[in-house]
């Protein structure tokens, strides 16, 4: 065998330019990478999250502390407004402002007059204005006179402003004054948050109020009137935000949807605020849960921040008292520490990774060096010459691996030599071409046969051993193995023609099949000499093509002799002639039954036997076998009954073929069937298939002989056997003949009751052809030319269609053509075989072949294809005295209507 020759060199260039990705040191490299990433990635992340959530419980507890103190200073800036209120209610002027009003202008119990006690109330009014910079309005309003102010102080931009008893306003309209003097004595009552109202207009500097107010009740228990401190809300809260000075931002919300917000800013904080029926800007994710949830206190997270809120609304009256206090802080800033550790997490990652990097390439280098060495040794030495260079005493696994290389490469040197010698010494020739056919090796099995060294052939084209037409056909069996899409359906094994370096022919068979060796389609050629084959085939055909002609017409001509003898035997021959008769016609049938087995064996085993399938009724087939074969059970003492489907049974089937085997089986019935006994031929459809039976009631199938009953040659043992005889081929040839017709055969048998044989075909769709009416048959005798090289045939023939046709003989072809070439024959009949001369050459002299009738009657069975041929028989392939009456059926139909049709021949 060739062995490797590429250079070692180049290969192991090839595999170290691979990309660095794919080598063993970039793999060990990168898995230590990534296992330092992954645990990097575990223990930080497992890290983080824990501070995340330490730092999350921290800030809930730190903000829900920082977020009650917060609230109480929002509710003390109520509560100072109830204070101030309640100790204004607890001053003189209150009561003697009553008194005085309630008695005609004059306090009955000091004597001051209402404008005096008005003074006075207006003081006190100023101071408290004064000390609180929120309050810009404090008020003494009458129940009485529509809720007529009775005392009033502003607070405007020239300072504190006492209004007069001329410009002081009814409030009774005003929704705070109807809720405060409804409102509990004694208990303070905080408005809505509206623009400040001057006679039933909003104050152009639109000043956001919330009004305290106090019910103050007269002596007898009555309401007189209310205290009423105007408070802008805006600097309210401010001042309660400038007083906190929280980090964090504060959002202070009220029962009806008002809000301030802490801003946060570069210059310090601002502060903003948002009325419910007026949203200048969107509200923020907290107060918007606030509003929707009613739990009283609560922590808020979301992507952006995180929140603590206290919903309060104290002891007062109103929903602008009921605060909802909420500290949030940014995510960023609240996370900044463990955001902080992440990141460092992560750089002391890239830096373990980048070291570990480093180290695994230091380690995987001294680890993949003796790799590469051993390697290199491979790709530089051959077969044993590597064995020095492993080395195999290391304890490591490159030690183990050398070993593996060792018993390997014994292994292979081993298997390489066993191959050679089987390439050296094996009886077919071995020969590998590549894609040019071009040869590459030849190993000496070719050598013997072409007779060519392995050096004279290597390098030179396969076209050497084969002529040029060989040649095209090698070309397209390459073509086909080497590119699979252009592929034909072709046998792999080829019978070519090639030639011996001394020119003699040399009949070979090839076999081919493709492959690929180191990246490069090849073709491997299986050669072997078949002249010996062809040789036998030759002899074989030789012998077949002398049994059919040198037994078939003699066996004819005995059989028609002994018919035409049998049919005009005097009626006093003796009965011993008689006996004798029979006995002769019974042998030769005998013999031709024989004939005729061995050579449709010899058919089926050639794979020459060919099938001409066409719809038929399979009823009218089983009556036709009936007669035919009536003879035959009449001799054995047997009663064929039928018993066939209804209607028309279609199938596609030979129709001679399909005789054959109906004749085999009713043999073989009536062959096994005591005297007297019946043979049963049925017909039945089942499951879209027609069933045709053959039953008999004689001995049976020995259950050691039915597995075996279809074979070559089988025969059952016992005395019943032995006196039916035959061959053995019967019905192996039926099961062949069955199979070629696309049917199954089968058989069922009870010892000492009998045995049915049954034959099963599709039935077909199509419907039976119907025979076409011929012409009435006509009478006159024609004349007839009979081209036979048996002479004795032609004379039982001749005496056989005695009543037809005048015939003449001729045994050889020129003799046949000189003949029509003088004479006009009506009927032609002509045996194909004549030595190395072809019968139906003669076709081709006649001179008007459409008109003459021309009937083939050989002893061959090959395939008849030429257009003016109007039958075929086979010799001997007839029963006794059809072969006449076919031919004479036909003649007749030619002969003209003056002769009276009562005169037939006995045949």
């Amino acid at each position: 065998m060739q062995k490797f020759t590429q250079h070692p060199e180049g290969l192991f260039n090839r595999i170290i330019g691979q990309r660095f990705w794919y080598t063993m040191k970039s793999r060990i490299m990168l898995l230590a990478s990534c296992c330092v990433l992954v645990s990097t990635l575990i223990i930080g992340g497992l890290y983080y999250e824990r501070i995340r959530t330490t730092t999350l419980d921290q800030a809930e507890l730190k903000l829900a502390t920082e977020t009650r103190l917060t609230a109480q200073k929002f509710h003390s800036a109520y509560r100072s407004i109830s204070q101030d209120l309640e100790i204004i209610s607890l001053t003189p002027p209150l009561q003697g402002i009553i008194r005085s009003m309630s008695n005609g202008g004059i306090d009955p119990i000091d004597g001051s007059s209402t404008a005096e006690w008005r003074q006075r109330l207006e003081t006190i009014f100023s101071a408290v204005l004064a000390s609180r910079e929120s309050y810009f309005q404090f008020r003494y309003i009458g129940a009485e006179d529509n809720g007529r102010e009775i005392v009033r102080v502003d607070r405007t931009e020239r300072g504190l402003v006492t209004v007069d008893a001329n410009n002081l306003q009814q409030k009774g309209g005003e929704g705070y004054f109807q809720s405060g003097l409804a409102g509990r004595s004694g208990v303070a009552h905080f408005s809505d948050v509206t623009f400040n109202r001057e006679r039933n207009k909003i104050d152009p500097r639109k000043i956001p109020t919330i009004r305290g107010t106090l019910p103050i009740d007269g002596p007898d228990g009555e309401r007189f009137g209310m205290l009423v401190i105007n408070v802008n809300y805006e600097k309210m809260l401010q001042a309660a935000f400038e007083e906190i000075g929280s980090e964090n931002q504060v959002l202070v919300l009220n029962g009806l949807g008002d809000y301030m917000a802490q801003i946060p800013g570069s210059d310090g904080n601002e502060y903003e605020l948002q009325m419910h029926s007026n949203y200048s800007k969107p509200v923020p994710a907290a107060v918007q849960f606030i509003m929707a949830h009613a739990p009283e206190e609560g922590f808020i997270q979301n992507p952006e921040s995180v929140a603590y809120y206290i919903r309060n609304s104290g002891s007062f009256d109103g929903l602008s008292s009921s605060l909802t206090v909420i500290l949030q802080v940014p995510g960023e800033v609240l996370f900044a520490q463990s955001t902080l550790i992440r990141n460092q997490v992560l750089v002391v990652g890239l830096v373990l990774i980048l070291a570990c990097m480093a180290l695994s390439a230091y380690f995987a280098r001294l680890v993949v060096a003796p790799l590469h060495n051993l390697a290199n040794h491979v790709l530089r030495s051959e077969g044993s010459a590597l064995l020095p260079w492993l080395p195999t005493k290391r304890a490591d696994e490159i030690g183990d691996l050398a070993r593996s290389l060792r018993h390997r490469t014994l292994a292979l040197d081993e298997s390489e030599a066993r191959a050679s010698a089987i390439v050296e010494n094996v009886l077919d020739g071995l020969v590998l071409l590549d894609e040019n056919g071009r040869i590459e090796s030849f190993n000496p099995s070719c050598e013997r046969m072409f007779g060519y060294t392995a050096e004279e052939m290597i390098g030179r084209n396969i076209s050497v051993l084969m002529n040029s037409d060989i040649e095209a056909v090698l070309c397209d069996v390459l073509q086909e193995d080497m590119h699979p899409e252009n592929k034909k359906v072709s046998e792999p094994t080829r019978e070519l023609q090639a030639v011996r370096k001394n020119g003699d022919a040399l009949p070979i068979e090839m076999t081919t099949s493709a492959l690929v060796l180191n990246e490069t389609s090849k073709l491997i050629g299986v050669i072997r000499d078949i002249s010996q084959r062809k040789e036998v085939e030759r002899v074989r055909n030789e012998f077949v093509a002398t049994v059919s002609h040198e037994l078939r017409t003699p066996l004819t001509s005995v059989r028609g002799s002994l018919i035409l003898v049998h049919e005009f035997i005097p009626e006093n021959v003796p009965a011993t002639v008689l006996k004798m008769l029979a006995m002769a016609q019974k042998n030769t049938e005998r013999l031709i039954f024989l004939v005729n087995d061995i050579l449709d064996f010899e058919r089926l085993e050639a794979g020459k036997m060919e099938f001409a399938l066409a719809i038929s009724d399979i009823n009218e087939e089983v009556r036709r076998a009936v007669d035919l074969n009536q003879g035959y059970a009449d001799g054995k003492g047997v009663t064929l009954e039928v018993k066939l489907q209804e209607g028309t049974a279609p199938v596609k089937i030979d129709s001679n073929r399909m005789q054959q085997v109906l004749a085999n089986l009713i043999s073989n019935a009536c062959k096994f069937s005591p005297p007297g006994g019946i043979v049963t031929l049925e017909t039945a459809i089942q499951n879209g298939r027609i069933r045709v039976s053959v039953i008999d009631r004689g001995c049976g199938i020995d259950e050691s002989f039915a597995s075996r009953i279809f074979s070559a040659f089988s025969q059952a043992n016992g005395s019943s056997s032995r006196e039916a005889g035959g061959t053995g081929l019967g019905l192996n040839i039926t099961k062949r003949f069955v199979e070629g017709q696309n049917g199954e055969i089968g058989f069922d048998s009870v010892k000492d009751e009998g045995s049915r044989f049954w034959v099963e075909f599709p039935i077909s769709g199509d419907r039976v052809r119907r025979a076409e009416t011929l012409p009435p048959p006509m009478s006159g005798l024609l004349s007839c030319l009979h081209l036979e090289d048996d002479v004795d045939f032609s004379a039982i023939l001749s005496a056989g269609l005695a009543t037809c046709v005048t015939l003449t003989n001729e045994v050889r072809l020129s003799d046949a053509i000189a003949r029509v070439k003088q004479e006009d024959f009506d009927v032609v009949i002509i045996d194909i075989t004549l030595g190395d001369e072809n019968g139906l050459d003669l076709i081709e002299a006649l001179p008007n072949p459409k008109e003459t009738l021309v009937i083939v009657l050989t002893a061959t069975e090959d395939r008849v294809d030429n257009p003016y041929v109007d039958a075929v028989f086979i010799k001997s392939r007839t029963v006794a005295g059809e072969l006449m009456t076919l031919l004479q059926d036909l003649i007749k139909r030619k002969m003209p209507p003056a002769v009276s049709d009562s005169d037939k021949s006995p045949l």
